[in-house]
């Protein structure tokens, strides 16, 4: 057996260890009013969830687990946080009622999650396929395709928390989603989905101070800072919130994006252009910190509370789009690489030009031009993909209380 086989075969013995830890943490009693949730770090939808239960849900007791040292700094803000391998981290692991995640319960800890209520929250309605429902990027992650982890016994084990351990409860946003997108790509039922707004996209209908409390109490200082002083300087401010690509393109490059040109025009109108990247892209800070109308929003701040602050997203194929549409501001769809992106990256599970209409730009003197111009880029169709991608967001639900419902539904005691 070659050292690569031993390494293989080492990996799946610890899987199969602790996918038995996982089948008796089933069998352990656990608390209706402890719920743990993930670390919070990309300030999504579980970071506003829990916010909102340590503010305004004093039965529950919200606990961060973290797979790092950020829940140090959770502890500053004065969170209960634990690291997912100390001893109280483990006995809350062992004991919460809930797990609430954005992805899947390795967040936390997948080995105790036995017996919770496990809550997917999710991070974005997008037309971008997922690993569950795309062969294509289910043969990037794991390399086979979607009917041979299906039917490998060997997958079923290894895979176990990312793919076959379904959610109890899911978080979709309208019916359209529910029965097309979520669904499916859970394999659950339609009944096992909670139907309302996100919980990161309250803070579009907060008004400025409560924005400016939220920030001062949970974010950085520059971040305040962005809002309050720099953003009120200027007559018009725009965001360019690229996605993630999986090939890990130069998206700069790619796009021709010419930061000298783009300042000049900036400084002619007295506008700011925001670049909030992926945590993953890289970029060089200390070179773009020569341009007086661009700034760099820290990689790991939260965009949500600056989107309300903006008058224009600039995006591609990012689900943000879709968020900023609560907005009814300008938008333009930044789609230099359509084809290498369909190609090199994702599948769309929704047609490209019906699902995300708006202003185009496919290179990057097409952006300026539009700028320049001053082009209404309000989107068109708004309404139609407001109500298909966002029919339940003001139903006035509550998750929380919803989730309550769950689990007193539920065998958890």
């Amino acid at each position: 057996m070659t050292d690569n086989h031993w390494k293989e075969y080492i990996k799946f013995c610890v899987k199969l260890m602790g996918y038995c830890v996982y089948q008796v943490s089933r069998l352990l009693p656990r608390s209706r009013s402890k719920w743990c949730f993930d670390s919070l770090q990309d300030f999504g939808n579980t970071w506003f969830l829990f916010i909102d239960i340590v503010e305004n849900h004093k039965d529950i007791r919200a606990i961060s687990i973290t797979q790092d040292k950020s829940y140090r700094d959770l502890r500053r803000k004065g969170f209960e946080a634990y690291h997912w391998l100390s001893l109280k981290g483990i006995y809350h692991c062992m004991t919460a009622g809930a797990y609430i995640v954005t992805i899947n319960t390795r967040q936390i800890n997948p080995y105790l999650s036995g017996g919770a209520l496990y809550v997917n929250l999710w991070h974005g309605n997008g037309l971008k396929a997922c690993v569950w429902n795309s062969d294509k990027s289910a043969i990037t992650m794991f390399g086979k395709n979607l009917e041979q982890i299906a039917s490998s016994r060997y997958c079923r084990i290894s895979l176990f928390y990312t793919y076959f351990r379904k959610p109890d409860l899911a978080l979709s946003t309208s019916p359209f989603l529910t029965a097309k997108l979520f669904a499916p790509q859970y394999r659950i039922a339609c009944d096992r989905f909670i139907e309302t707004n996100f919980p990161r996209n309250a803070v579009f209908s907060w008004t400025k101070e409560r924005i400016f409390d939220f920030i001062s109490r949970y974010e950085s200082p520059q971040t305040l800072e962005l809002v309050r002083d720099i953003i009120p300087r200027y007559s018009k401010t725009y965001i360019y919130m690229p996605t993630w690509r999986d090939s890990g393109s130069d998206i700069f490059s790619r796009s021709g994006m010419d930061f000298e040109r783009l300042n000049e025009l900036l400084k002619r109108n007295n506008e700011l252009f925001l670049l909030k990247l992926h945590p993953l892209m890289k970029l060089d800070h200390d070179d773009m910190s020569r341009y007086e109308n661009i700034s760099v929003i820290e990689q790991y701040s939260d965009a949500y509370t600056v989107l309300p602050f903006t008058d224009m997203l600039i995006t591609d194929y990012s689900s943000v789009y879709y968020d900023y549409l609560q907005l009814n501001r300008e938008m333009i769809v930044f789609c230099f690489d359509l084809d290498e992106y369909l190609s090199e990256n994702r599948e769309l599970m929704f047609d490209y030009e019906e699902f995300m209409p708006g202003r185009r730009a496919e290179s990057f003197d097409e952006l300026l031009t539009l700028l320049a111009d001053h082009t209404d880029c309000h989107v068109p169709e708004r309404e139609r993909i407001m109500h298909l991608f966002w029919e339940s967001y003001d139903n006035g639900m509550d998750i929380a209380e919803e989730i309550k419902t769950r689990l007193s539904r539920n065998y958890v005691k």
